[in-house]
C-alpha cells in the first residue's frame, strides 16, 4: 500500500494514476490520519476480453473497435 498525504494529491493529482495502474491501494492521509483509500478498479471480464481482442487486432487495419462490433451485433440481435 502506497500512502499520499490530502495535501499533496490536491497540488499533484496526476501522482495517483500509477499506482492505481499498477494495481496498488493508496492509502491518503490528512493531518497523519487515514482519511480514504483509493482502490483500483477491477477489470470486468468483458472489459478484459475487449482490451484482449484489441491487442489481437491492432496491426490488422481494421477501423472499427472491439466495443462497436460487440454494439452491432447486439444490435443485430433485437
Amino acid at each position: 500500500m502506497e500512502t499520499l498525504t490530502l495535501n499533496e494529491l490536491r497540488e499533484h493529482p496526476e501522482k495517483l494514476d500509477p499506482f492505481l495502474k499498477d494495481g496498488k491501494t493508496v492509502r491518503v492521509i490528512r493531518e497523519g490520519k487515514p482519511y480514504f483509500d483509493a482502490v483500483p478498479a477491477k477489470p470486468t471480464p468483458f472489459r478484459q476480453f475487449v482490451k484482449q481482442i484489441d491487442e489481437v487486432w491492432a496491426d490488422s487495419g481494421v477501423e472499427i473497435s472491439t466495443e462497436e462490433i460487440v454494439r452491432s451485433l447486439r444490435k443485430s440481435r433485437e
